[in-house]
């Protein structure tokens, strides 16, 4: 095996742990949204029907019939990259391979995620809208418009994506052997 110099043993060290930091969040992630958890309604609001027609607006956004599956998936994808991390750690021959493979698997649960949410929130807009318009107009109440939250849950995987994609071209600037993270 080649040597490595110091700086590289370093990165490729850094990587590893930067996948083991986003595996853990996944996986955590992944778990609490396969728990069903009930809508919670923040209790600052004073108007009983807005926090009540707020919970209902949210319960229909979150009951997305494909949610458990791709949590599943994405629960799958997160302990890939804790493998990868674990091999990248461990200076095995498969770890580049295994993390390209990993990345790959988490932004296709992620794009598919995306895509779930996206038809879900279009097919119960009409709904969420019209609980709202059965109350009164109040100027400072918030607005729960469905394709307002997934523009804002659009650009956090947005960052998550380009995140991966950073990490597996990083990874692939190592030379041809495999990464040594303990430097040797």
């Amino acid at each position: 095996m080649t040597e490595r110099s110091p700086a590289t043993s370093r990165s490729i060290f850094l990587v590893a742990i930067f996948l083991t930091f986003i595996g853990t969040c996944g996986a955590m992630r992944a778990t609490q949204e396969l728990i069903d958890t009930p809508v919670a309604v923040s209790p600052d609001m004073d108007d009983v029907a807005r926090a009540n027609a707020t919970r209902d607006a949210m319960a229909l956004l979150m009951d997305d019939p494909h949610r458990r599956a791709i949590s599943a998936a994405h629960l799958i994808a997160a302990i890939m990259l804790l493998v990868g991390a674990l091999l990248l750690f461990t200076r095995r021959e498969s770890a580049r391979w295994w993390v390209k493979n990993a990345i790959a698997a988490n932004i296709a649960v992620i794009v598919a995620s995306m895509i779930s949410t996206f038809v879900h929130f279009r097919s119960v807009s009409p709904q969420v809208h019209a609980i709202f318009a059965a109350l009164p107009v109040d100027p400072d109440a918030p607005s729960l418009d469905p394709m307002v939250h997934f523009s804002l849950l659009a650009w956090s995987e947005a960052i998550s994506i380009a995140i991966l994609v950073y990490v597996a071209w990083r990874l692939s600037r190592a030379s041809a052997p495999p990464p040594d993270a303990r430097g040797r």
